[in-house]
Protein backbone atom coordinates (compact mmCIF):
# COMPACT_ATOMS: atom_id res chain seq x y z
CA UNK A 1 0.00 0.00 0.00
CA UNK A 2 1.64 3.44 -1.18
CA UNK A 3 0.86 6.50 1.53
CA UNK A 4 1.54 10.09 0.80
CA UNK A 5 2.65 12.78 2.41
CA UNK A 6 2.66 16.62 2.20
CA UNK A 7 6.65 16.55 1.98
CA UNK A 8 6.83 20.08 3.88
CA UNK A 9 10.88 20.75 4.10
CA UNK A 10 12.48 23.32 6.97
CA UNK A 11 16.37 23.96 6.30
CA UNK A 12 17.10 23.53 9.82
CA UNK A 13 15.44 21.20 12.45
CA UNK A 14 16.70 23.75 15.55
CA UNK A 15 14.97 26.91 13.50
CA UNK A 16 11.59 25.37 13.63
CA UNK A 17 12.32 24.38 16.63
CA UNK A 18 12.66 27.85 18.01
CA UNK A 19 9.70 29.14 15.75
CA UNK A 20 7.30 26.77 17.79
CA UNK A 21 8.44 27.55 21.32
CA UNK A 22 8.59 31.29 21.36
CA UNK A 23 7.18 32.90 24.08
CA UNK A 24 6.16 29.36 25.35
CA UNK A 25 6.02 27.42 28.28
CA UNK A 26 8.23 24.27 27.23
CA UNK A 27 9.66 20.74 28.59
CA UNK A 28 12.57 19.55 27.28
CA UNK A 29 12.93 15.65 27.36
CA UNK A 30 16.72 14.73 27.01
CA UNK A 31 18.11 18.57 27.82
CA UNK A 32 21.62 17.64 27.91
CA UNK A 33 22.14 16.17 24.38
CA UNK A 34 25.00 13.88 26.46
CA UNK A 35 27.42 12.97 25.78
CA UNK A 36 27.80 15.78 23.36
CA UNK A 37 26.69 18.31 25.62
CA UNK A 38 30.19 20.10 26.46
CA UNK A 39 30.81 19.94 22.48
CA UNK A 40 27.71 20.71 21.35
CA UNK A 41 27.68 24.21 23.57
CA UNK A 42 30.98 25.06 22.34
CA UNK A 43 29.71 24.69 18.66
CA UNK A 44 26.94 27.15 19.54
CA UNK A 45 24.72 23.82 18.85
CA UNK A 46 22.67 23.12 22.02
CA UNK A 47 19.22 22.99 21.33
CA UNK A 48 18.62 23.76 24.80
CA UNK A 49 20.42 26.82 25.16
CA UNK A 50 18.91 27.81 21.64
CA UNK A 51 15.38 26.76 23.63
CA UNK A 52 16.20 29.45 26.67
CA UNK A 53 16.71 32.29 24.57
CA UNK A 54 12.86 32.31 22.86
CA UNK A 55 10.78 30.46 25.45
CA UNK A 56 9.25 32.07 28.16
CA UNK A 57 9.53 29.52 30.60
CA UNK A 58 11.22 25.97 30.31
CA UNK A 59 12.15 23.28 32.46
CA UNK A 60 14.54 20.43 31.16
CA UNK A 61 14.86 16.97 32.18
CA UNK A 62 17.51 14.58 31.78
CA UNK A 63 18.99 11.39 33.98
CA UNK A 64 22.85 11.73 32.35
CA UNK A 65 24.82 13.09 35.82
CA UNK A 66 27.30 14.00 34.28
CA UNK A 67 25.93 16.35 31.83
CA UNK A 68 23.53 18.08 34.14
CA UNK A 69 26.52 18.92 36.17
CA UNK A 70 27.81 20.60 32.99
CA UNK A 71 25.09 22.29 32.21
CA UNK A 72 24.68 23.80 35.62
CA UNK A 73 28.11 24.73 35.62
CA UNK A 74 27.25 26.65 32.41
CA UNK A 75 25.02 28.34 34.42
CA UNK A 76 21.52 26.66 33.25
CA UNK A 77 19.62 25.69 36.47
CA UNK A 78 16.52 25.13 34.80
CA UNK A 79 17.69 21.31 34.40
CA UNK A 80 16.22 18.09 36.88
CA UNK A 81 16.89 14.79 37.01
CA UNK A 82 14.23 13.07 36.16
CA UNK A 83 13.01 9.74 35.20
CA UNK A 84 10.54 9.48 32.08
CA UNK A 85 8.34 6.91 33.71
CA UNK A 86 7.62 9.72 36.19
CA UNK A 87 7.10 12.56 34.45
CA UNK A 88 3.13 12.74 35.61
CA UNK A 89 4.49 14.11 38.78
CA UNK A 90 6.35 16.95 37.14
CA UNK A 91 4.80 20.01 38.70
CA UNK A 92 4.87 21.70 35.58
CA UNK A 93 2.36 22.37 32.57
CA UNK A 94 4.01 23.06 29.23
CA UNK A 95 2.61 24.91 26.30
CA UNK A 96 5.33 22.35 24.11
CA UNK A 97 7.25 19.24 24.76
CA UNK A 98 10.27 18.92 22.95
CA UNK A 99 11.07 15.34 22.34
CA UNK A 100 14.48 15.71 20.27
CA UNK A 101 16.33 12.80 18.37
CA UNK A 102 15.74 10.46 22.10
CA UNK A 103 12.83 8.12 20.54
CA UNK A 104 14.97 6.42 18.26
CA UNK A 105 17.29 5.44 21.55
CA UNK A 106 13.91 3.49 23.39
CA UNK A 107 13.39 0.27 24.19
CA UNK A 108 9.86 0.53 24.69
CA UNK A 109 8.30 3.87 23.05
CA UNK A 110 4.56 3.16 23.89
CA UNK A 111 5.63 3.47 27.77
CA UNK A 112 7.64 6.45 26.92
CA UNK A 113 4.53 8.41 24.84
CA UNK A 114 1.83 7.25 27.47
CA UNK A 115 4.34 8.34 30.07
CA UNK A 116 4.70 12.08 28.18
CA UNK A 117 0.71 11.82 27.40
CA UNK A 118 0.22 12.05 31.22
CA UNK A 119 1.67 15.51 31.36
CA UNK A 120 -0.14 16.92 27.83
CA UNK A 121 -2.84 19.32 27.88
CA UNK A 122 -5.50 19.61 25.25
CA UNK A 123 -3.67 22.33 23.59
CA UNK A 124 -0.22 20.52 23.92
CA UNK A 125 1.94 20.76 21.58
CA UNK A 126 4.54 17.59 21.08
CA UNK A 127 7.54 18.31 19.12
CA UNK A 128 9.11 14.31 17.78
CA UNK A 129 12.55 14.43 15.77
CA UNK A 130 14.23 11.33 14.92
CA UNK A 131 16.34 10.58 12.45
CA UNK A 132 14.46 9.86 8.83
CA UNK A 133 15.31 5.53 7.24
CA UNK A 134 14.73 7.16 3.77
CA UNK A 135 18.05 10.00 4.51
CA UNK A 136 19.41 10.05 0.98
CA UNK A 137 22.95 9.76 2.40
CA UNK A 138 21.95 5.90 3.93
CA UNK A 139 21.13 4.99 0.46
CA UNK A 140 25.29 6.23 -0.64
CA UNK A 141 26.40 4.17 2.15
CA UNK A 142 24.54 0.86 1.01
CA UNK A 143 25.89 0.79 -1.65
CA UNK A 144 29.11 0.47 -0.17
CA UNK A 145 27.43 -2.28 2.33
CA UNK A 146 27.78 -0.11 4.89
CA UNK A 147 25.54 1.54 7.20
CA UNK A 148 26.44 4.61 9.07
CA UNK A 149 24.70 4.64 12.58
CA UNK A 150 24.37 5.51 16.20
CA UNK A 151 25.58 2.85 18.02
CA UNK A 152 23.00 3.28 21.10
CA UNK A 153 20.25 3.76 17.98
CA UNK A 154 17.50 0.77 18.31
CA UNK A 155 14.77 2.12 15.53
CA UNK A 156 14.93 3.28 12.16
CA UNK A 157 10.98 5.47 11.69
CA UNK A 158 10.21 6.07 7.79
CA UNK A 159 7.23 9.00 7.88
CA UNK A 160 4.39 6.41 7.93
CA UNK A 161 6.49 3.76 10.67
CA UNK A 162 6.56 6.72 12.86
CA UNK A 163 2.73 8.18 12.44
CA UNK A 164 1.50 4.59 12.88
CA UNK A 165 2.81 3.97 16.21
CA UNK A 166 1.62 7.85 17.26
CA UNK A 167 -1.58 7.20 15.82
CA UNK A 168 -1.41 3.67 17.83
CA UNK A 169 -0.55 5.63 20.77
CA UNK A 170 -3.60 8.16 20.53
CA UNK A 171 -1.47 10.75 18.88
CA UNK A 172 -2.51 12.95 15.78
CA UNK A 173 0.27 13.93 13.93
CA UNK A 174 -0.36 17.99 13.12
CA UNK A 175 2.19 18.52 10.55
CA UNK A 176 5.31 16.42 8.98
CA UNK A 177 8.14 18.40 8.65
CA UNK A 178 11.55 17.29 6.36
CA UNK A 179 14.90 18.50 8.05
CA UNK A 180 18.24 18.58 8.81
CA UNK A 181 20.08 18.64 12.30
CA UNK A 182 22.12 22.04 12.39
CA UNK A 183 26.16 21.59 12.22
CA UNK A 184 29.12 23.84 12.98
CA UNK A 185 30.30 23.02 9.36
CA UNK A 186 29.00 21.18 6.44
CA UNK A 187 31.21 19.60 3.59
CA UNK A 188 30.46 20.15 0.01
CA UNK A 189 28.88 16.11 -0.53
CA UNK A 190 26.56 17.23 2.58
CA UNK A 191 25.50 20.53 0.72
CA UNK A 192 24.79 18.92 -2.25
CA UNK A 193 22.97 16.30 -0.48
CA UNK A 194 20.50 19.33 0.97
CA UNK A 195 20.28 21.23 -2.14
CA UNK A 196 19.27 18.11 -3.62
CA UNK A 197 16.05 17.09 -0.65
CA UNK A 198 14.96 20.55 -1.22
CA UNK A 199 13.07 19.06 -4.23
CA UNK A 200 12.73 15.35 -2.47
CA UNK A 201 11.91 16.24 0.87
CA UNK A 202 11.13 12.94 1.83
CA UNK A 203 15.39 12.02 1.38
CA UNK A 204 16.36 14.60 3.94
CA UNK A 205 18.06 13.48 7.36
CA UNK A 206 15.53 13.95 10.22
CA UNK A 207 11.70 13.80 10.62
CA UNK A 208 9.78 16.21 12.91
CA UNK A 209 6.19 15.17 13.66
CA UNK A 210 4.00 18.08 15.28
CA UNK A 211 1.69 16.12 17.42
CA UNK A 212 -1.34 16.76 19.87
CA UNK A 213 -3.31 14.24 22.18
CA UNK A 214 -5.80 12.54 19.88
Amino acid sequence: MLFEFKAEFVQNRDDYFERICANKKVLHIGACDAPYTLKKHEQGLLLHEKLNRVCSEIIGVDIDDKAICIMEGLGYKDIVRFDMNRINELDFVPDVIVFGETIEHLMNTEVALTNIKKIMSENCKLLISTPNAFYLNNFFHALKNQENAHEDHKHYFTPQTLKQLLEANRLHAEKVIFTFLNRESESFKNKMVKRLTRHFPMLAETLVFQCKLQ
